[in-house]
């Protein structure tokens, strides 16, 4: 080319590679020129961490038969997927049932406790009222609830005596499992 000189023979110095930890590189080396006190300095590099090859996973004595037979080892088949699905379905089956009988035992429960405290209370008001109003009563809705309720009288414990009264209170309402009825029996006598 124009202007260019030719390059003299060269030779290499320092051949230990020096790490450059900046970038993960070993460098080495630099040539002197000969000739006119030129010095030429050429760097070669190469990555200190070649790129790894991925192992291969280690194969047991029932995974090479399992290979030999054909099976595919990447995923589920199908047919595996579908019976994971039914055995989780006939596990849970018995769980769902109990949690069902649950909520409908507390929801009866619940009534029940209701149920007592109204009778508890028509027979407290009752015994505060004069002895003549314990009379019997037919079935009667109880307000601002979904209850009704009715009054017997049983027969007095002395047939001469009409001085007290066997009182029986009923108290009855409608929840998911059906018609229930709470009883309640007591004394009441004159005072």
């Amino acid at each position: 080319g124009h202007g260019a000189r030719p390059v003299a023979p060269c030779r290499l110095w320092g051949s230990a590679p020096a790490l450059d930890r900046t970038r993960g590189r070993a460098t080495a080396a630099a040539v002197e020129s000969g000739g006119k006190g030129v010095t030429l300095v050429v760097t070669m590099t190469r990555l200190l961490h070649a790129p790894k090859r991925a192992r291969a996973p280690r194969r047991g004595p029932a995974l090479n038969r399992l290979r030999a037979l054909g099976a595919d080892e990447r995923g589920f088949t199908l047919i595996e997927a579908l019976m994971t699905m039914v055995l989780i379905a006939i596990a849970f089956a018995p769980i769902l049932a109990m949690f069902n009988t649950g909520i409908l035992s507390q929801s009866s429960s619940r009534g029940v406790t209701d149920a007592t405290h109204q009778a508890q209370a028509i027979i407290e008001e009752l015994r505060s009222g004069p002895f003549s109003s314990v009379a019997a009563r037919p079935w009667t809705a109880v307000a601002g609830t979904s209850f009704e309720y009715q009054v017997t009288i049983g027969p007095p414990p002395d047939p001469t005596s009409d001085t007290i009264r066997e009182v029986t209170v009923a108290v009855r309402w409608v929840d998911k499992q059906g018609p229930e009825v709470v009883q309640m029996t007591t004394w009441i006598a004159e005072h």
